[in-house]
């Protein structure tokens, strides 16, 4: 990241701001992982439901996150190209 600092102040804001989409994406993970192991778990049919239902939400805000990501991603290369200058 420090060879960022080469790049106009534009460029910088828009590659940190997918870093950032990034990281929040990575943090879906393992939340998501582990609301996975708990399905295979003995669970009160109630808890059962509970926690698919939460699964279906991180997948969900996983999901959006990555349309985010693609979306800043194409912004920035169409604002910017394949340029290596």
């Amino acid at each position: 990241m420090s060879d960022l600092t080469i790049c106009g102040s534009d460029f910088q804001r828009r590659v940190l701001s997918i870093r950032h989409q990034l990281d929040l994406y990575n943090q879906i993970a393992p939340n998501a992982q582990s609301l996975f192991d708990k399905t295979f778990d003995t669970l009160s049919a109630e808890n059962h439901k509970i926690v698919i239902a939460n699964l279906e939400e991180a997948y969900r805000d996983a999901g959006n996150r990555a349309e985010t990501i693609i979306e800043k991603i194409y912004d920035l290369k169409e604002r910017y190209g394949d340029r290596r200058d």
